[in-house]
């Protein structure tokens, strides 16, 4: 397949065509045929413009001219470094993933080493050119012998911390997952609830990166099962976001998982604004006010739990109650309330920090996590004597609650007076509202969607992707449900109507809304497991 001599004669103005056809030996490189290009008296760019419109048209796909914003070169398993025609790039972006080739010949390189998420592109020769240099010219970083790392140790975290700096800017990720495999390490970033930019890292990379965490951080490999740390990293604007770090041994080294705690704006941590309807705001406000008792929040890592909690806690602070915490370790402290971290200082375990509690005379308590039988204990006992006990569980419904919290020790026919609300909690993407598209719903899905007793919508929408999200979302919203342990309370039903609200107000897709809907919807639809 030839280069781009057999577009740019029709392309050319009369005038330019005749110097053109005037050229008889083709150009020995791309980057040689963009210099007769820019020769052309100030014309270059109006024709690639329309080389641009002409290589869409005869391949289906585009022509990179510009550099996106905050875009790098990643490597990738495969990947050509050879000096011939034959050579492509990954370039990654916030939003999408670039698969670069340097010409039209190099076309079938797209069939044989992209991947599904990456977007095919001709790069213009010289922007191809010089990311072909950057690649080039950045080494590999030197990795200590052990995971030891003793010297350069502020050069270390310089180079850390622009990689982490690197990490944020590419979407804003929850967290990022460092994996050693046999033959390098796999780099994923969590955004909007889903994993993704998926990358390569060379083993010398990744040995690196495991020694500089080692080495800022302190973690220890040789401790255990697991070794755990946290970091404070300041951005170039003067953001801090605290990190939190955990590593443990796996087959092939190392595997390491960071959260990135962003700060919570103070809007978000009102009730008002974390997504239920206003008439449930209603009622759970003034069911705060008004009783004491145990709240529990429960719902799967990562799910809004913290956010939620911190919320009601608003509710105490504006009220000028006493407001301790004790967490592990504390996330995200309020103004207004006291937190305690487990393990800071040394010995200080949840019995003996709500043991301290409650000689304070607190009104409101949050518990990060009921983990053991004693920490449910002095929980329950003190719920029963006048405090709030706001905390977290792992359950899928309030009977998983219940046998939960009888695992722990606990009486059940005690936790019925003694619980005074049980909060389910889920998180769902969010649809991109620049890109979202809609679409008639069919009329056997309305008929399904009628016998599972929900309302019918005219359309459902869907994301298509843009250059403002990723894969058609943009962020995630909550979905919830509230109850007791009464035998009225479904759990299941109202987190069933909650998530279907969102897809009726077009902001989750009736993709990702399934898991909580019905039995033969999921059916209908093609999900079968919640």
């Amino acid at each position: 397949m030839p280069s781009y001599r057999p577009f740019l004669t029709p392309l050319l103005p009369k005038s330019l065509s005749g110097v053109a056809q005037a050229r008889r030996e083709p150009p020995k490189s791309p980057l040689e045929e963009e210099a007769l290009l820019g020769g052309f008296q100030g014309q270059e760019e109006r024709i690639w413009t329309l080389l641009e419109q002409k290589v869409k048209e005869s391949f289906g796909i585009s022509l990179l001219l510009d550099l996106p914003e905050k875009c790098r070169v990643v490597s990738c398993p495969g990947m050509i470094r050879q000096r011939t025609p034959n050579r492509f790039l990954v370039l990654q972006t916030p939003h999408t993933n670039w698969f670069l080739i340097e010409q039209p010949a190099s076309i079938p390189l797209i069939d044989m080493y992209s991947v599904e998420d990456q977007r095919a592109a001709i790069a213009r020769p010289t922007l191809f050119a010089r990311l072909w240099r950057e690649m080039e010219n950045v080494g590999e970083p030197e990795v200590a012998p052990d995971l030891q790392v003793e010297e350069s140790s502020e050069k270390t975290a310089r180079a850390l911390e622009k990689y982490i700096t690197a990490l944020v800017q590419m979407g804003d990720p929850s967290d990022w997952h460092l994996e050693p495999g046999q033959d390098g390490f796999r780099s994923r970033l969590r955004i909007d609830g889903r994993l993704q930019l998926d990358e390569f890292i060379p083993a010398a990379k990744g040995r690196w990166l495991i020694n500089s965490l080692v080495s800022v951080i302190g973690l220890n490999p040789a401790a255990g099962i697991a070794s755990e740390g946290q970091l404070l990293h300041r951005l170039p604007s003067g953001k801090e976001i605290p990190l939190r770090v955990s590593m443990i041994p796996s087959q092939h080294g190392p595997a390491v998982v960071m959260r990135f705690l962003y700060p919570l704006e103070k809007r978000k941590m009102h009730l008002e604004i974390l997504g239920l309807p206003p008439e449930d705001t209603e009622v759970l406000t003034h069911r705060y006010q008004a009783g004491r008792g145990l709240w529990l929040v429960v719902g799967p890592t990562g799910s809004g739990k913290s956010t939620t909690l911190r919320a009601f806690l608003q509710l105490s602070i504006k009220a000028q109650e006493k407001v301790l915490a004790v967490e592990d370790p504390v996330e995200f402290p309020l103004p207004g309330a006291h937190h305690l971290s487990v393990g800071a200082p040394p010995g200080l375990t949840w019995t003996r920090a709500l043991r301290a509690f409650l000689r304070q005379a607190p009104d409101s308590v949050l518990i990060g996590e009921i983990r053991d039988e004693e920490t449910a204990t002095i929980a329950l006992q003190a719920a029963r004597t006048g405090h709030r006990i706001l905390s977290t569980l792992h359950a899928r419904d309030n009977p998983g609650v219940k046998r939960r919290l009888c695992d722990l020790g606990q009486p059940s026919d005690s936790l019925d007076s003694v619980c005074e609300c049980i909060l389910h909690q889920r998180l769902l993407p969010r649809l991109c509202p620049h890109c979202r598209s809609l679409a008639p719903v069919s009329q056997a899905a309305s008929a399904e969607i009628r016998r599972a007793g929900l309302p019918v919508p005219a359309t459902l929408a869907s994301g298509k992707g843009c250059t403002h999200c990723h894969s058609g979302v943009k962020g995630r919203m909550p979905i919830f449900s509230s109850g007791d342990f009464s035998p009225r309370s479904e759990t299941r039903i109202e987190l069933q109507r909650s998530a279907w609200n969102a897809v009726f107000r077009h902001e989750v897709s009736l993709n990702d809304a399934l898991p909580h809907l019905s039995e033969p919807l999921r059916s209908r639809f093609g999900i079968c497991q919640p």
